[in-house]
């Protein structure tokens, strides 16, 4: 049996009504006002300790461009910027979780979390790097209060394909200079596999758009995919 709607009998009168239809299925939820009034005072508080740690390349990381990305979807309530948050790094954040879990339950910490037990790293900023685990949780949440825009791949693509290029010709590539260990080096792994080798498989361009590529279809394609079955248009 399906589900059918009556025909509204007076025109929708709101951006509300217009939003939630004439059967008045679903309408947009708000966002509480402390989630963004925390939000908005972590961000205040991590991004200047973050460039003073790591300098400005480090806030070229996508789970940083996503955590901006959310602050802004936050306040204005946008699905787009939302999906496009979720699209970026649900998958990696859910990936650093599972290690962070993983290292505390004692099977050690992967190389991509080896900073959280790096002494020459301060300890506020180490802290302050768990929103990691946190984040994912907030646009899942901000997902079902808002629901997932179809065009969120779509526009998440062009802005990635920026980060990526200003992290091949603005981070420094590795090794890490000694005078800077916690120095961000291959910013989304754009230089090389990991944090203390440079990649001598092809020239440096044509493994920059293979990143992009490998990113794009194993991480923000699948993303993409899987928020559009699980939550509603907004």
């Amino acid at each position: 049996m399906g589900y059918e709607c009556e025909p509204a009998n007076e025109p929708a009168t709101s951006a509300s009504d217009v939003r939630s239809g004439s059967c008045g299925l679903r309408r947009k939820m708000p966002v509480s006002r402390w989630l963004k009034i925390g939000l908005s005072l972590f961000v205040l508080i991590h991004v200047p300790v973050n460039w003073a740690q790591y300098g400005p390349m480090g806030m070229l990381w996508l789970c940083n461009i996503a955590l901006l990305l959310t602050l802004a979807a936050v306040w204005l309530e946008s699905p787009l910027l939302t999906g496009m948050a979720a699209v970026g790094v649900l998958i990696i954040q859910f990936l650093w979780l599972g290690g962070l879990l993983g290292g505390l339950a004692g099977f050690g910490f992967s190389e991509s979390l080896s900073y959280l037990i790096n002494p020459r790293i301060s300890l506020l900023a180490r802290w302050l790097s768990l929103y990691h685990g946190w984040l994912p949780f907030v646009l899942l949440f901000l997902l079902h209060r808002l629901g997932y825009d179809r065009r969120a791949l779509v526009c998440y693509l062009p802005l990635a394909a920026i980060i990526y290029v200003l992290s091949f010709w603005l981070a420094p590539p590795v090794p890490t200079p000694v005078n800077r260990n916690s120095l961000p080096v291959t910013v989304n792994f754009v230089h090389g596999p990991d944090y203390h080798t440079r990649q001598s498989w092809m020239p440096p361009g044509c493994w920059l758009v293979t990143v992009m590529l490998v990113s794009s279809l194993g991480l923000f394609l699948p993303t993409h995919l899987a928020l559009h079955r699980i939550f509603p248009p907004p």
